[in-house]
């Protein structure tokens, strides 16, 4: 028996709603995805991918291409506030031998890469659509998208972040995520010489 399933989200956790789509996808089932975002290119900074994670990701036949758009990373640094090393700690590996311990990549070409995975394998994407309605049937679930389209699915998963829809539709008393203080800045500049994470620490700070 074919399934279809519908997965729905704007591109912030875009990664997660693509490989949910490949690996259902490889296990032979239909899939369409609802996005949020203009096409298949995100905003966002950059992001590190452990060992276990890029496990997963070769699970998906996917972890080439994303170390590909990367910088593969050994080791986290410790400095302090004026550049000096105080440690080198090497990146535990517990993924493919030829795999990096980690990778640096930004969201764009994370999500690139996945993209392009999903629909080579079948998925079915369109842009611009997010879910209005949900509802069970005996057959599975209708979902209403926000451009009056009504489809009934095996499967609908919300992978829309934060401030999800489709959390609200089947829990609109669930509590809302609230703001825990925590804001973090980040600027690119220039890579020089090999990949590492680092952190670096000033009087009365922590390591960051």
């Amino acid at each position: 028996m074919r399934f279809s399933h519908f997965l729905e989200g704007a591109s912030c956790p875009g990664t997660f709603r693509l490989c949910a789509a490949i690996a259902l996808l490889r296990a032979g089932t239909g899939v369409e995805v609802a996005e949020l975002a203009l096409d298949d290119r995100i905003f966002g900074s950059e992001l590190l991918l452990s060992s276990p994670n890029l496990r997963a990701l070769d699970s998906l036949g996917v972890a080439d291409a994303v170390v590909a758009a990367g910088v593969p990373i050994s080791s986290v640094e410790f400095h302090t506030a004026d550049g000096a090393e105080v440690a080198s700690v090497p990146m535990p590996a517990v993924a493919r031998e030829d795999l990096p311990p980690a990778v640096g990549v930004t969201r764009r070409a994370f999500y690139s890469a996945l993209y392009d995975a999903a629909v080579a394998a079948g998925a079915k994407i369109s842009h611009e659509k997010t879910v209005e309605a949900i509802a069970d049937v005996e057959t599975g679930v209708e979902a209403r998208l926000s451009d009056g389209r009504i489809t009934r699915y095996d499967l609908v998963v919300g992978a829309d972040g934060w401030a999800s829809a489709v959390r609200r539709l089947r829990f609109p008393n669930a509590e809302l995520p609230q703001y825990a203080g925590q804001c973090v800045w980040r600027g690119r500049v220039p890579r020089r010489g090999k990949g590492s994470l680092r952190g670096y620490a000033g009087a009365g700070r922590t390591p960051r």
